[in-house]
Parts: C-alpha cells; sequence; structure tokens
C-alpha cells in the first residue's frame, strides 16, 4: 500500500496559501504523485472505475487536496467515492456530450451553445432558475468576477419547490447533477488557461424565501418533498465536486436559524467561512461590487445585464 506524504505546518501552511493550476512546487508534486499512484492501483484492481481524462487530470486532484487541507489520505478518500459516484451515474458520458456540445469553448473560445443537455434540464431550469452566462451572438457567454471565476446567480427565494417534486426529484436531481458537471469543467478550462485555479462566486439571493418551506409547517407535501430533494443533491454535489466555491454571497435573508439551516443545506463544513452573509438593500448589494463588476450583474444587483428568470416579477 502506498504511504501517504505528511507535511509540516509550514509547508501546510504555504500549501493552503497557494493558487497555481500548474508549475508545482516539489510539496504538491508528492501530493499529487501519491494521487496518481493510488488511482492507478485502484484502476488495476478495478478497470470499471477509470476516470475521464478531465477527472484524472492534475487539476482536479488538486481539487481534492485542496478541500481535504492537504491531507492526502483523506483527498484520496474522497476521491475514490467521487470516480465511483461517477461510474455508477455514467458521468464520463456526461463529460462527452458537455464538451461535445460545446466544443468551441472547450478549445479556447468564449462561448457555449448548449446550456440545457440533460432530457429534464428545460424544465428543471424553469423551476430553478440559474444565471451564469449572458446571451451574445452565436450562444452565450459566461459570467466572471474580477478574478477570472465563474459567477452563478441563483434566487433560492423563488425556486418552484413543489414544481422540483412535480417534476420528478429523479429527473430534477439528475439534471442538477449534469449542470454541476458542466459548471466544473467550465473552471476546470479557466484554470488551464490562467495557470491559477478558479472557482465560482455565487451570489445567492433568498428574497420571498418562506419560513414555511424550511420548517415544513405550513408547507404543502410536494413543497415538503421538493424542498427535501434540493438539499439532499447539494449535499451529494458538494462531496463529488469539491473546491468548487470562491464565495457564496447570501442577499435578503436575516440572520440566525434559518441562516444556519441554509448554510448546512448548500455546503458542507469546510466551506462555512466562504459564505458572506450581506442582508437586504443597496449597501448590502455594493459589497459585491468587489468581486463582480456591474457589467457582468443583472439590475437587480445594481449591475448592466437584463434580469433572468429568477426573480420573475422584476423582468
Amino acid at each position: 500500500m502506498t504511504k501517504a506524504p505528511k507535511f509540516s505546518a509550514e509547508e501546510i501552511a504555504a500549501l493552503v496559501e497557494s493558487e497555481n493550476a500548474c508549475d508545482f512546487s516539489p510539496v504538491q508534486a508528492k501530493a499529487l504523485d501519491f494521487m496518481r499512484t493510488m488511482l492507478e492501483q485502484t484502476v488495476k484492481e478495478q478497470p470499471t472505475l477509470k476516470p475521464c481524462a478531465e477527472f484524472s487530470a492534475d487539476i482536479r486532484l488538486m481539487r481534492f487536496l485542496r478541500a481535504n487541507a492537504w491531507d492526502c489520505n483523506g483527498a484520496w478518500k474522497e476521491y475514490c467515492e467521487a470516480i465511483k459516484f461517477r461510474r455508477d451515474r455514467h458521468m464520463d458520458s456526461v463529460r462527452d456530450q458537455i464538451v461535445t456540445a460545446n466544443k468551441a469553448f472547450f478549445e479556447g473560445g468564449s462561448v457555449l451553445h448548449n446550456l440545457y443537455l440533460h432530457p429534464a434540464s428545460t424544465k428543471a431550469q424553469r423551476v430553478q432558475p440559474r444565471m451564469f452566462t449572458k446571451p451574445v451572438a452565436g450562444g452565450h457567454e459566461i459570467l466572471l468576477d474580477r478574478h477570472g471565476n465563474l459567477v452563478m446567480i441563483e434566487c433560492p427565494g423563488t425556486i418552484d419547490y413543489a414544481g422540483i417534486f412535480e417534476l420528478g426529484t429523479a429527473g430534477w436531481s439528475e439534471s442538477t447533477i449534469w449542470h454541476m458537471e458542466m459548471r466544473s469543467l467550465i473552471i476546470d478550462e479557466l484554470s488551464r488557461r490562467s495557470g491559477k485555479m478558479k472557482r465560482v462566486c455565487s451570489l445567492l439571493d433568498f428574497s420571498g424565501f418562506k419560513m414555511s418551506i424550511a420548517t415544513g409547517l405550513g408547507a404543502s407535501k410536494s413543497e415538503k418533498e421538493g424542498y427535501k430533494a434540493w438539499k439532499q443533491v447539494a449535499s451529494l454535489i458538494s462531496q463529488a465536486y469539491p473546491d468548487t466555491t470562491y464565495k457564496n454571497y447570501v442577499i435578503g435573508i436575516a440572520g440566525g436559524w434559518l441562516v444556519n439551516q441554509m448554510i448546512q443545506a448548500l455546503a458542507p463544513k469546510r466551506s462555512a467561512k466562504k459564505f458572506a452573509l450581506l442582508g437586504d438593500g443597496e449597501d448590502a448589494v455594493k459589497k459585491v461590487y468587489a468581486d463582480v463588476e456591474p457589467i457582468n450583474l443583472p439590475r437587480r444587483f445594481g449591475g448592466e445585464l437584463d434580469n433572468g428568470d429568477q426573480w420573475p416579477a422584476h423582468k
């Protein structure tokens, strides 16, 4: 059995601060060599676990190492579960569909041509709209923050949780996982181009969120089941796609119990520090500008883009 490398406190401190996606230091190389060796041994014993090129690439291995604070054994354990997750859900085939449908982008372009590939994805977008692109001639141009991270705008406050249930929680969950695969492929591509690890800067607008959804008191059966599915898939995704979050700006939500419930639903404990709770109002929105220029924000947040489908009352 290959022995995992151990690092000193000083080395770990430097590793945690590192952002490079290439030109790895000797210490980083030791960790990557361990991950590659473990993968090679595992695939030799279980050939069906062999992942696609992106998932076995250094950038993706780095995400598992970074998410586990450079605990190599912990990173490998999580990675091993992730390749089982991918095999069981045929995610390499999903990867192929995404890359083929958006070939120009993954060959160095700036435009995505097809965002909705899963059979249920168009309907899923209606019940849980996301905004991470702007329309341009020939397709969709991704939104970026000031650091080159992907910008993702969602509004949990207006999600149709009953609609998730009516669509079918299995189909909705699978379409969400397909979206996460696309998201991860995009940020890996951005990382390769820049030589630095890129992630997702999310804006989560909870305006209009009904307490009955979170507490279950007064919510319909379909709303309860839809909300349950939403929380479950969020937890599942966080383990299969680690180190994808740069920051989560939370807007339009009161403090206290509800905030804690939302954070626990959206992210593992290791990502809790990446949440910035902004409250309501113009001053709260302005804090987002430190990371995202108005040119890449909708008018809802004082930006220059048309509002997405998240806010039907604000179109």
